[in-house]
């Protein structure tokens, strides 16, 4: 991962933001890499928000089309 994510900080997001959205790679093993590889941490939070947010709104839209 190291190799694959320094110099292209997009595949760092990338693979954080997938992590956060639907859980492949585990999120917490998302968390060790990047702060072995040193992954900014503004970067890793916002794709972690994005994509927990985005995964809790299915969730929820999901939820309230079943009491419809």
């Amino acid at each position: 991962w190291e190799g694959r994510v320094n110099g292209r900080p997009w595949v760092g997001f990338v693979a954080s933001f997938v992590s956060g959205l639907i859980g492949v790679p585990p999120l917490l093993v998302m968390g060790v890499v990047a702060g072995v590889v040193r992954m900014n941490r503004l970067s890793f939070f916002v794709a972690i928000v994005l994509g927990r947010g985005l995964q809790s709104w299915a969730i929820l839209a999901g939820m309230t089309s079943l009491f419809e």
